[in-house]
């Protein structure tokens, strides 16, 4: 799926595709969240709530790159920042620590 931004003569963010956004500032909305205004290339602002990707070392002014996620079927665009450890086809291995069964069904599920 694609999707068009506003008055870009059709360029288009594609899903699936990563792309370098700008990062251009930190906002807070009336919902007391913080939002971070990413820019993509074709000069359309978007919105990421920012509480999710603090520990990634985002700073305004700066380029992030971002996998479109999904484009929903009102055109709205979820973006998804590269981790910064982590990357899409590498192989990580962890040492296994211990399997911990749950007594309180409520608290395995949070």
């Amino acid at each position: 799926m694609t999707a068009p931004g506003w008055y870009n003569e059709g360029k288009k963010l594609t899903e699936g595709e990563v792309y370098a956004f700008s990062f251009e500032k930190l906002i807070t909305l009336s919902d007391q969240e913080d939002y971070m205004v990413m820019e993509d290339p074709f000069g359309i602002r978007h919105m990421i709530m920012y509480k999710y990707y603090m520990h990634y070392g985002l700073k305004p002014g700066t380029t992030v790159h971002c996998m479109v996620d999904k484009i929903n079927c009102t055109g709205r665009v979820f973006l998804e920042p590269e981790h910064p450890v982590y990357k899409k086809g590498t192989k990580f291995l962890f040492e296994f620590v211990r399997i911990q069964p749950c007594t309180d069904r409520r608290k395995c599920l949070k």
